[in-house]
């Protein structure tokens, strides 16, 4: 098998691409004040901290992107 055959059927990705650049960049919707002001939940110390960290790695995973899309 040549090395030109082996990448005929190769796998196409840049569908997956766009679909991950539509996901991560596509505006959120809108979230009127009160809806946050009335669906708002106290948390503890620790789960906020666990948020914090979350947020933090995805904003990290998320510049490895820049220049990229």
């Amino acid at each position: 098998m040549s090395l030109q055959s082996e990448f005929e059927n190769a796998y196409e990705g840049s569908a997956d691409v766009m679909a991950l650049r539509k996901i991560i960049f596509q505006p959120k919707p809108a979230l009127r004040t009160e809806e946050i002001v009335n669906n708002a939940q106290p948390v503890d110390f620790s789960t906020a901290e666990i948020h914090v960290q979350y947020l933090d790695k995805a904003h990290e995973r998320l510049l490895t992107f820049r220049g990229s899309l």
